[in-house]
């Protein structure tokens, strides 16, 4: 019974905390954050975490045009798991004040959480990039401020997705 017990504790740490076949810090994401014609970006920022049980990087970005904000996020590693927790719940919901809606956007799954509000309408684009034995392993995050999601999912379509989904690889 306590070797089962230790088999599957070691295979759920083993595929949580799955760590990255190359040594990659929040620095080498920088230059996938790129800089979007007509918004004032910010300089990218990050943090790279290695324990024992895996390694987690994040790399992000905040631009601004006008009123209206973005802050764009690579997420890796343990860290993209416990983020991605909230958008795998497969719900979809519609109100006149909130959408939540699940699809693709070029081949990736997508999760749309936005506040439909006139004066301030905000929300989340979170994309899955890629998977590690069903766990989330990397996911491209946006959070949005006034400016509809249709808008947002434009913008994201402007980084490339492909191109960080095969870093992690």
């Amino acid at each position: 019974m306590i070797k089962k017990i230790n088999f599957s504790l070691l295979l759920v740490l083993t595929i949580v905390f799955h760590s990255f076949s190359k040594d990659i810090n929040y620095t080498d994401l920088y230059k996938y954050l790129v800089d979007l014609k007509g918004w004032k970006c910010e300089k990218p920022t990050g943090s790279s975490l290695k324990t024992p049980m895996g390694n987690a990087v994040n790399a992000k970005r905040s631009c601004e045009k006008g009123n209206k904000n973005i802050e764009v996020q690579i997420i890796a590693g343990t860290m993209a798991s416990m983020a991605w927790a909230p958008f795998n719940m497969g719900i979809e919901y519609d109100s006149p004040e909130q959408l939540v809606k699940a699809k693709k956007l070029d081949g990736f799954k997508e999760v749309i959480m936005f506040n439909k509000s006139k004066e301030n309408p905000t929300g989340t684009i979170a994309v899955l990039l890629n998977e590690s034995q069903g766990t989330p392993f990397t996911i491209f995050v946006v959070n949005f401020d006034n400016m509809n999601y249709e808008e947002a999912e434009n913008l994201v379509k402007k980084y490339p997705l492909k191109e960080i989904s095969k870093i992690f690889k």
